[in-house]
């Protein structure tokens, strides 16, 4: 009889679970906000190093608070390739002992209302973010999609192409007889973000 009442009720009841749990995975739907990890290097490598844009906020393992306005603008950010994460900025990084406010050069100042939310990405060093860009999520969002957006720099001297370029990991330098064309520039616009 329990048999019975188990392959009745309980069998589907696990079976919908299951079903649910594979579409969610076959569409994406995961946690808005992933939580991260210091100790975890594959974490860290793909936040700081892989040029992917990434919206951090930082918290602490005991005080999960981060800013609302994070996590109201994640799916809106992730539909723009932007991830949203928590990280413990204090937790001293493994091979440097420094935490991630002194090995990126990043304020604990008061800029934004003792919330640190970061952006990094693109090959760009992490930009702390102002108050003013954590007031509405239609602000911050437009923040975080200008500062994701690749770039094209046209480097005039070498100095500038030093900076903009060659102290980088990953850069590409397009030759040109003259000014690119907005069409092709909206190409190389395509081509950075595919690659």
């Amino acid at each position: 009889d329990q048999l019975r009442l188990i392959l009745r009720y309980g069998l589907p009841f696990v079976l919908s679970l299951g079903i649910t749990a594979l579409v969610a995975s076959y569409f994406g739907f995961t946690a808005p906000v992933k939580e991260l990890s210091v100790s975890n290097p594959n974490q860290l490598k793909d936040v700081f190093f892989s040029g992917q844009p990434w919206v951090i906020a930082c918290t602490k393992p005991s005080d999960f608070s981060i800013p609302q306005i994070v996590y109201d603008a994640s799916t809106e950010l992730r539909q723009l390739s932007v991830y949203t994460g928590t990280l413990d900025c204090e937790d001293p990084l493994p091979d440097s002992g420094k935490t991630v406010f002194e090995r990126f050069g990043i304020s604990r100042g008061p800029k934004s209302g003792g919330n640190v939310v970061f952006l990094t990405g693109n090959g760009q060093r992490p930009v702390r973010v102002d108050t003013q860009h954590l007031e509405t999520v239609g602000g911050f969002v437009s923040h975080v999609s200008n500062f994701a957006q690749p770039r094209l720099l046209q480097p005039k001297t070498q100095a500038e192409l030093e900076e903009f370029c060659l102290k980088r990991k990953a850069c590409a330098v397009v030759l040109a007889r003259e000014k690119l064309s907005s069409y092709h520039q909206r190409v190389l616009r395509d081509a950075i973000q595919k690659h």
